[in-house]
């Protein structure tokens, strides 16, 4: 991947059936707090990994019932337009047909009733492109005779038009935190999630009478978690620090510290309006510190360091951030620091965003 540092592997899980070829995961970054044996089941909460997935956007309502994940997504109304519809045209989702039955899901259906469904369902895609730069432009510049496959023509003359401030005011001129809704039941959804707990979404979703789309989802994440130990992504690490690598010089203080962890912040928080799968880093971390400022603090979720004493009192930047913590707390056993700040990871992790808002407090 782009973001990979100093030539590290990268563990990324697709289908080879083209029917599945839009799913996919990606580790970014797998952290454990203690030795381990590649032969135990490393699904544990002393783990917690970061991954990129990838799936129809319209099980986002079923993914986001789990509570245990920290996530930043792709969002609608901050990617572009020209960057919304491309994929929606070139590669968009496709439901894993199934047919009518009593019940929340049914059998297959054969290729010849997948055919049809798939030719309706692409009809409908084009109606709704044509309808979403009607809201943006007008009937004039988008008649309703119009083609779909002219939208690179209807995007480029919408760029062109805010590029160069020229504007017509007969344009609806939309904005297209709306117009962009239109077209979502064929948009690919990217989520960066960070857990420690991962079997209870597998053993759900992974089963019997499960949405096709969401399990087609479950099994790349057990597929990656189970590949990373094997492959050496999978490292004792004191902190998890997504996209970014730790050098020695960061942990000597947390001044020093600091702006490497909000700029893994900034990188994290990137997915929200470009393809992380895609881009590589940018230095700096202002997009963080102007995070921190404004209090979006899901960003910082996916950042964490163990919470066991004997990890954290080695490194001379938690050591000082960790006593500060403990001077507020002064009730709590050093290695039960975390019971005092609740997260959704297990009490072997801290999670920065928690740090942050306890010290706020």
């Amino acid at each position: 991947m782009p973001w990979s540092q100093n030539g590290a592997k990268t563990i990324c899980a697709r289908y080879k059936d083209p029917v599945l070829r839009g799913y996919s995961a990606v580790i970014v970054k797998d952290s454990i707090n203690r030795e381990f044996s590649e032969n135990e089941n490393l699904i544990t909460p002393d783990r917690v990994t970061t991954m990129i997935v990838r799936f129809p956007r319209f099980i986002l309502p079923e993914w986001n019932t789990h509570r245990v994940f920290s996530r930043n997504s792709a969002s609608s109304r901050a990617r572009s337009i020209k960057t919304t519809v491309k994929p929606v045209m070139k590669q968009p989702v496709i439901p894993l047909w199934t047919i009518n039955h009593k019940g929340m899901t049914g059998p297959f259906a054969d290729s010849e009733r997948a055919k049809r469904s798939t030719a309706n369902w692409l009809h409908s895609r084009d109606e709704a492109v044509l309808g979403m730069f009607r809201q943006l432009m007008n009937e004039e510049t988008v008649p309703y005779d119009a083609e779909a496959s002219d939208w690179e023509k209807f995007a480029d003359k919408y760029d062109e038009a805010y590029k160069n401030d020229v504007v017509p005011a007969s344009w609806n001129d939309a904005h297209k935190q709306d117009c962009n809704r239109l077209i979502e039941p064929w948009m690919w959804h990217e989520t960066l999630v960070t857990s420690t707990y991962w079997q209870n979404f597998l053993d759900l979703r992974i089963a019997a009478g499960v949405q096709p789309e969401m399990e087609a989802t479950a099994i790349l994440i057990k597929a990656v978690l189970e590949a990373s130990p094997k492959y050496g992504t999978l490292k004792k690490r004191v902190l998890h620090v997504p996209f970014i690598e730790v050098e020695e010089n960061d942990l000597l203080s947390w001044e020093s510290l600091e702006p490497v962890l909000l700029q893994s912040a900034s990188e994290c928080a990137r997915i929200s309006y470009h393809d992380r799968s895609t881009m590589k880093n940018r230095n700096g971390s202002n997009l963080g510190k102007r995070l921190l400022a404004e209090k979006h603090m899901s960003p910082f979720e996916h950042i964490a360091w163990s919470a066991k004493s004997g990890d954290w009192k080695k490194v001379p930047a938690l050591k000082e951030r960790m006593t500060d913590l403990l001077e507020k707390h002064p009730d709590c056993p050093p290695d039960k620091i975390t019971g005092s700040l609740t997260s959704n990871l297990s009490e072997s992790w801290l999670q920065f965003r928690r740090v942050i808002e306890n010290r706020e407090q």
